[in-house]
């Protein structure tokens, strides 16, 4: 579940990929409870993210 970024250009140690935002969004998480999430949990979002 988790990803990482090849890059390690990140803060973060949690990075989402769109295809991590599709799948959660496929269990009924909405792309503004994954933000909210996100931000309280210092994750970072790589986007955009895919179209459903």
């Amino acid at each position: 579940m988790t990803e990482y970024n090849g890059a390690g250009t990140t803060s973060s140690p949690v990075v989402l990929t769109p295809e991590v935002q599709q799948a959660v969004w496929s269990w009924g998480v909405g792309p503004a409870a994954l933000a909210e999430l996100a931000r309280s949990c210092d994750i970072e979002i790589l986007g955009p993210p895919p179209l459903p």
